[in-house]
């Protein structure tokens, strides 16, 4: 029985039904040798083989459909919108998208060559390995899109051409661009600009060229930019270390941004943007997890400072929470099993000398009680053994929290299979039980129920959802409120906990 979503396979002997009905029918242009369509929308049709000229689409939009492995030579997209759709496997030369908009597309392995793509609006659209080779992209405006492994080459561009999207991993090669198309933009780093030029308009009429010691020098003055746009600056300059600098530090006081932006709507969608950025980079295992832990915290406390969902931007503030929840509590079930097994005294892996002074004055920040404290450090080829030992669980679990924290998705998902090995083979009897020499004996998510104020309850993995969706006080009880100066140099020294 035939699906009422099943597309109408092509047929050459139906050319006027898809002129006038372009409904949920596959079309290959290889065998239309003329057409000009009659309707206002092609909907949920299936598109592919070669476009040319003859193709006239006259301004019939293109909605939900699937457009792959096509060739078009000289097309005529001109004031054409393109939305909800997939481009794949293409290629497009010397074709004309001028005017229109397309918005909310999936855009992967394509090719746009001596192309023109004018007058436009281009909005949440993800372009993945899509190269522009000599394209016209004059007034255009691409807004919260994402590109990932995209290359611009020797491009036409009379703006700053991206706003509030993500780049990751593209290149622009011999292109102009402007002052904001790095700071109103994450992503983008000097060494993947090539060639060409980057301007600051002082007018309409004229533009000054920008050098990098011109950027740093405005990167250090006050009177520029705000902390967002500082940060994408220093990440320009100085790529990854950005991360483990004030200028991050001062990006992630989300508190901050909101209010000083006179324009609510603006700090939610630069708050997503933000947020979702951050998270690409931590699963791509570039970040650790300690800032995500930030803005979850961060996000916590702007959601209180609302008062309640009556607040238009409040669904907005607590949708980027529970996104970042999923992570909270991918951290908190690795922190609960490393406190499940711990052994005293404590082993870490480090880099770094023999001499316990070295560690006790580098890592002075995670040794300021009396409860944990640097025994002994056996070497090794590299790197080496580090033991501490301690005698309040509240010392020693500040420590590895903070540790944990400096981590990336790929080390807190070993730890997670490590969890769930250990979690097969471990007998009912120390199910709950701390592993250790010392006369402590607690359970870790009783210790964290304790922070949190919980009452008792029968699931574990329960109870860590509910600590991944509320954990403010359990941030700060942690001690895990550090500097991401610090953070860069526990990073450096700490490689593994054992």
């Amino acid at each position: 029985m035939s699906n009422k979503n099943d597309l109408i396979p092509f047929s050459d002997t139906d050319i006027d039904s898809i002129a006038n009905n372009p409904f949920r029918k596959e079309i290959d242009f290889s065998k239309i040798l003329r057409i000009k369509f009659q309707a206002r929308d092609i909907i949920s049709c299936k598109l592919y083989g070669k476009i040319t000229s003859n193709h006239n689409f006259n301004r019939a939009n293109l909605v939900q459909s699937h457009l792959s492995e096509i060739t078009c030579e000289k097309g005529n997209f001109k004031l054409v919108d393109i939305k909800d759709c997939f481009i794949g496997n293409s290629i497009f030369h010397n074709t004309n998208f001028d005017s229109g908009a397309w918005l909310e597309n999936n855009i992967i392995e394509c090719k746009f060559t001596n192309c023109r793509i004018t007058n436009k609006s281009i909005t949440n659209t993800q372009f993945k390995r899509v190269s522009f080779l000599k394209v016209d992209f004059t007034n255009i405006n691409i807004k919260g899109c994402e590109f990932i492994e995209c290359i611009f080459e020797a491009c036409v561009t009379s703006n700053k051409l991206f706003e509030s999207c993500i780049l990751q991993d593209c290149e622009i090669i011999d292109t102009v661009i402007h002052i904001e198309t790095i700071t109103e933009n994450f992503g983008l780093t000097a060494t993947q600009v090539k060639g060409g030029k980057i301007i600051i308009s002082k007018n309409r009429n004229s533009a000054k060229t920008l050098t990098k010691e011109d950027l740093a020098q405005m990167l250090e003055s006050p009177d520029f930019f705000d902390d967002i746009p500082r940060f994408r600056l220093a990440f320009f300059l100085n790529g990854l270390e950005t991360f483990y600098s004030d200028f991050f530090e001062n990006a992630l006081q989300i508190l901050k941004w909101a209010e000083g932006m006179a324009i609510a709507s603006s700090f939610t969608n630069l708050l997503q943007s933000f947020s979702r950025y951050l998270l690409l980079l931590f699963d791509k295992n570039i970040l650790s997890v300690h800032p995500l832990l930030v803005m979850h915290h961060n996000t916590g406390m702007l959601s209180r400072h609302m008062g309640s969902n009556s607040n238009p931007h409040f669904n907005t503030v607590m949708g980027v929470h529970m996104t970042l929840s999923r992570i909270v509590e991918q951290y908190l079930s690795a922190l609960i099993h490393l406190l499940e097994n711990i052994q005293n005294p404590v082993r870490f892996l480090v880099v770094g000398p023999i001499d316990i002074k070295y560690y006790e004055k580098e890592l002075a920040f995670l040794f300021t009680g009396k409860s944990v404290r640097i025994t002994k450090v056996i070497k090794h080829n590299s790197p080496n053994e580090l033991f501490v030992a301690w005698s309040e669980l509240s010392g020693v679990a500040s420590l590895i929290a903070i540790a944990l924290s400096t981590k990336c998705n790929f080390e807190i998902e070993k730890i997670k299979k490590k969890q769930n090995v250990h979690s097969n083979t471990k007998s009912s009897k120390n199910k709950n039980l701390i592993k250790t020499n010392s006369l402590v004996n607690l359970s870790p998510i009783s210790y964290f129920k304790f922070l949190m104020g919980f009452e008792k309850q029968d699931k574990n993995e329960f109870q860590i959802q509910l600590l991944s969706i509320l954990p403010g006080d359990l941030f700060l009880k942690l001690g895990l409120k550090i500097h991401s100066k610090l953070l860069g140099k526990i990073s450096s020294i700490i490689k593994e906990i054992l």
